[in-house]
C-alpha cells in the first residue's frame, strides 16, 4: 500500500469514527439522536448563506476538476505512464484551471445572497444537483478508456 493511500485511508477512518467517539462521551445516545444532530447540522448549513456558498464552491470545484481531468487524459502532452491516466503536470493543470474557474464565478464584489441567487435561480438547488450529476456522468462515461 502506498503512502498516500495509507494516509487517505487513515483520514477517512478518522472522519468516520468521529461521530461514534463523540457519542461515547454523551452517554446514552441512540441512532435517533445521531440523526437529529446530523439534521441540525444540515439545517444550520441550509440557513447560513456563507456555508451554502462554501458547499457550492466545493461542489463546483469537484465537477470542474472531474471534467478537466477527463478531457486532459486525451491530450498527448498530459498522458500518464504508458498512455494510461493523467500525468502529474496534467493534474496540476486541471486543479489550476478548476480553481480559476471557481474563483472567477464565486469571488466577485457582490453580497453572498446575490451570488447564490445568480448561480442557483435559473434551475434551483435540486435542478442544479441533478444537472451536475448528469454532466458528471456524461463526461466520465464519454471519456472512459477503452482498455
Amino acid at each position: 500500500m502506498s503512502k498516500t493511500k495509507a494516509i487517505s485511508t487513515a483520514f477517512i477512518l478518522l472522519l468516520i469514527s468521529m461521530p461514534f467517539a463523540s457519542a461515547l462521551d454523551m452517554g446514552d445516545v441512540g441512532i435517533g439522536d445521531i440523526l437529529k444532530m446530523i439534521g441540525d447540522l444540515i439545517n444550520t448549513i441550509r440557513g447560513d448563506d456563507n456555508a451554502q456558498l462554501g458547499v457550492l464552491f466545493i461542489v463546483f470545484f469537484i465537477i470542474f476538476y472531474a471534467v478537466l481531468n477527463s478531457a486532459l487524459k486525451r491530450v498527448k502532452l498530459f498522458e500518464g505512464d504508458g498512455g494510461i491516466g493523467l500525468s502529474r503536470p496534467g493534474h496540476m493543470v486541471a486543479l489550476s484551471i478548476a480553481g480559476l474557474m471557481c474563483f472567477s464565478i464565486f469571488f466577485v464584489k457582490e453580497p453572498t445572497r446575490d451570488i447564490l441567487n445568480r448561480i442557483l435561480n435559473p434551475f434551483g438547488v435540486f435542478g442544479g444537483a441533478i444537472m451536475a450529476g448528469g454532466i458528471f456522468a456524461l463526461v466520465t462515461l464519454s471519456f472512459k478508456d477503452e482498455n
